[in-house]
């Protein structure tokens, strides 16, 4: 159940205010005899909702520092300190809600694919059980008169289980000594409780004699300063839990956890003494994030940036590459982008340079080998077609020459582009600070690609990142980020595409698949980065759920999301609050939930155009093939018109052409003696003819 974590709800006041109403005065009867049909006015589009930032912890969450004042002192010890506690019971009550549907539609596919037959009891099971426990675990919670609002620590002097103890507040010591009985914790009876009265805390532990020897009152400030100088890129103040174990072999390792609203975030510092970690920290390095700008909301990326010195030195075959590609590598800043594009559609890789001229020797050298190697069609694909060539692309900031792939005469591949509107087309070229490889993105489109300029990401993709990572970046503290959204997983698009190329695979139906996907519908995204100071690393994780319970548009999106699980159209649910919510951070994820503008955004996302590829690849693979994917899908392929072949003209020697004159010549003066000599014969056939009448009478006068 720890997956349900980022549907937390904490209190935040209403964004915003709501649309103003006119009053319609009714017509008296004689005003409507014979009346023209009044003009109706078009409804009023709501107002555009300005992002407004949720706090990460509500303002009676308990002060860090009066917590860590609960903590013995002392260099060896381990603690652990929850602020809020109640954000994780909300977390499991939500999920309870938002998972119902998708379980029990997940057993009855199962129930009907041979494969999976015996797993669905286990499905409904395991979320029947999970469930009867959150609902005993509040319930006793309540009766035991636990205050979980004033916090809890778990800290350990020496940094053993045996000295550890619980720091609580309730109405009686053994309040959790009786809620670990009732949930059946191993060894519970063994619990031994006590009041600290000098903090107004109570404890429980495994033994009287670790109650006796711990001595909360240690320094905050002391456990403040070592808890952020380890945690860079993290905002205690922001933190819910905050934990701390000592690796006396490689180094003090801390913990925090924080739950804004619909979001968990977990930041973990890497042991300092650890030789790979030492090694990584040299490679990785932060400072510029130019390439960021090619990020888009909406789509998945992998963006790092490392010491190009270090990477030589780790790599002597690098260090010594063969011209051209020397030149390429002298030439990179160290800073890379992998990630999709869903305008234009595609996946790009992008290399930061500080010369791209060198990219231009590699292009020539490519096309010289690369047309001889590269095959003209794909064997055993009848009507495939391979075009390798040198092309010039503009995308407003200048032109540039590009290496470009093109592969047409897949009927599979026609489909795949109209639903994510990807082509098979790859290109490579530099220009101005980067180096480009794009792949799925025509002639007509990849100019978009070229043309985006700036030296970071936008703020429409950065509102759709977590706080913390946006607040590193502007301190230059990050060195690497993965961001990964799953929302096409809901979108029409990949449903569409699920049931037309699993139609005839007999292995697994698509019922099966949705069901499967319908478990990923409460989280809108993953982010992993890492930032680093002088001495410390830190791993960041966040999962971003698709709304929560501290404002009305996170109540309007789950609500939508519960409503869709139990059938109701995704195109219209989401669609309407895309409307109502044009400028959220989470408008992206609306719209690729109900396929609103959003052809660009399965190719965008990797986990989406990975999903659509396997819904295709593997029937093909096993030979159960969807002959009619394409008219199933409802998709008229346009044959693009073939171009008309030019007549090449040879010049001929001017010998051939005088020659040509003077037969042309002769011929016309032949032409011309025959006429006349027609002409004669005509005129004495005609005399003939007359002088016959004539002859005729002489002979009849003479007889």
């Amino acid at each position: 159940m720890a997956g349900l974590l980022p549907l937390g709800c904490q209190q935040i006041k209403e964004l915003v205010g709501l649309e103003e109403k006119t009053e319609e005065v009714a017509p008296t009867d004689t005003e409507t005899k014979d009346a023209a049909v009044p003009e109706t006015k078009a409804p009023e589009k709501p107002p555009v909702i300005a992002h407004e930032e949720l706090p990460a912890v509500p303002e009676t969450a308990q002060p860090v520092d009066d917590l860590f004042q609960l903590i013995p002192d002392g260099e060896s010890g381990a603690y652990a300190v929850v602020r809020h506690p109640e954000a994780f019971m909300d977390y499991f009550s939500e999920g309870i809600k938002l998972y119902e549907k998708p379980i029990a539609r997940l057993a009855a596919a199962a129930t009907e694919n041979p494969m999976t037959a015996g797993e669905a009891g286990k499905a409904t099971g395991g979320f029947a059980e999970g469930r009867e426990k959150y609902e005993k675990f509040a319930a006793t919670v309540a009766e035991t008169g636990l205050d979980l609002s004033r916090g809890l620590v778990v800290a350990s002097p020496k940094g053993k289980d045996s000295d550890a103890v619980i720091m609580f507040v309730a109405k009686e010591p053994d309040a959790l000594k009786n809620l670990l009985i009732a949930m059946e914790a191993d060894d519970a009876e063994k619990t031994v409780c006590k009041a600290y009265s000098d903090v107004g805390y109570m404890g429980c532990a495994d033994s009287q004699k670790a109650l006796d020897a711990f001595k909360p009152g240690g320094d905050a400030a002391k456990h403040r300063e070592a808890a952020e100088a380890s945690l860079p890129g993290v905002n205690l103040d922001e933190a819910n839990v905050i934990a701390h174990i000592q690796d006396e072999s490689d180094g003090p390792i801390y913990l925090a956890i924080s739950t804004p609203p619909g979001t968990q975030v977990i930041h973990v510092s890497l042991p300092n003494k650890d030789a790979e970690m030492k090694q990584a920290k040299e490679i990785f390095k932060t400072g510029s994030h130019a390439m960021l700008r090619y990020a888009q909301p909406g789509t998945g990326f992998f963006w790092f940036n490392v010491d190009m010195n270090a990477v030589k030195a780790s790599d002597p075959q690098f260090a010594s590459a063969p011209p051209p590609v020397d030149s390429v590598v002298n030439s990179m800043t160290g800073e890379i982008f992998i990630g999709g594009s869903s305008d234009p559609a595609g996946l790009q890789v992008q290399v930061g340079l500080t010369d791209a001229a060198p990219i231009a020797g590699v292009i020539e050298l490519a096309l010289a080998g690369g047309k001889e190697l590269v095959p003209k069609s794909i064997p055993d694909i009848p009507g495939s077609k391979i075009v390798f060539e040198g092309k010039e692309i503009d995308g407003g900031s200048g032109k540039t020459k590009a290496l470009h792939l093109n592969v047409s005469g897949i009927p599979e591949a026609d489909a795949i582009a109209h639903m994510t509107k990807m082509d098979l087309d790859a290109w490579f070229y530099a220009h101005g600070d980067a180096a480009t490889l794009a792949i799925g993105v025509n002639a007509d489109n990849v100019g978009k690609l070229h043309g985006i300029v700036g030296a970071g990401a936008s703020e429409t993709t950065l509102v759709t990142l977590p706080k913390s990572l946006r607040d590193s970046l502007a301190k230059d503290e990050v060195n690497a980020i993965i961001h990964v959204p799953v929302d096409t997983l809901q979108g029409p698009q990949l449903r569409k595409l699920i049931d037309a190329g699993m139609k005839k695979f007999e292995m697994a139906k698509p019922e099966l698949a949705h069901s499967i996907l319908d478990l990923f519908a409460p989280f809108s995204s993953t982010t992993m980065w890492i930032t680093e100071s002088d001495e410390h690393m830190v791993v960041h994780f966040a999962l971003r759920g698709i709304g929560n319970t501290s404002s009305d548009e996170g109540k309007e999106a789950l609500a939508a999301t519960v409503a869709v699980l139990g059938g109701a159209a995704r195109e219209s649910t989401f669609a309407a609050l895309v409307e109502k919510y044009p400028a959220s951070p989470y408008t992206a994820a609306y719209m690729a939930r109900g396929g609103v503008n959003s052809d660009g955004m399965l190719a965008g996302s990797a986990i989406g155009l990975t999903a659509a590829a396997v819904a295709v690849a593997v029937p093909l693979a096993f030979g159960m093939r969807n002959e009619e994917l394409i008219t199933d899908l409802g998709i008229t392929i346009e044959k693009k018109p073939e171009p008309k072949p030019v007549k090449k003209t040879t010049p001929k020697p001017k010998a051939t052409d005088d020659k040509k004159a003077t037969d042309t010549k002769a011929a016309d003066d032949k032409k011309a003696t025959d006429t006349k000599t027609d002409k004669t014969e005509e005129d004495k056939k005609a005399a003939d003819a007359k002088a016959e009448p004539k002859k005729a009478k002489l002979i009849k006068l003479g007889g």
